[in-house]
Formats: structure tokens, sequence, C-alpha cells
């Protein structure tokens, strides 16, 4: 299974595609530049939080990347 350091930033492909055209046009962009992860099978990521750690679903899509996404 990959590792994804702390402090990487998620973009859920359902925020994805909620995004205006001129909007996915800079992702887009950002992503040929970024080369962030891109998600190929359903997982479970644990995230951590000052009271702990929670488990979050990542669909398929969604992008992984120490750069911050616009």
């Amino acid at each position: 299974m990959p590792r994804v350091d702390r402090g990487s930033y998620l973009l859920e492909v359902s925020a994805v595609l909620r995004l205006s055209g001129e909007e996915r046009r800079l992702l887009v962009e950002w992503a040929l530049s970024a080369g962030p992860l891109l998600v190929l099978e359903p997982t479970v990521v644990s995230v951590e939080s000052a009271g702990g750690a929670l488990l979050a679903g990542v669909g398929v899509g969604s992008l992984i990347s120490e750069e911050e996404p616009p």
C-alpha cells in the first residue's frame, strides 16, 4: 500500500465534480505541473487530528498532493 506523508492535501473526486468550467481548467493545469497521486481504487486512510485518528474513505479519481491545489 502506498504511503502518503503527513501534511499532504486530498482533493476528493466529489469536490472536483462540483467545480465550474474555469475551476476545472485551473485544476488540470495544476495537476499537470504538480503531479499529484491519482487514486485508482477506493481506499481508507487514517487522518490524524488533535483528538486522535479518524478513518476516511477516499474515492476513485481523488487526487493527493504535497502541493496545495488551487
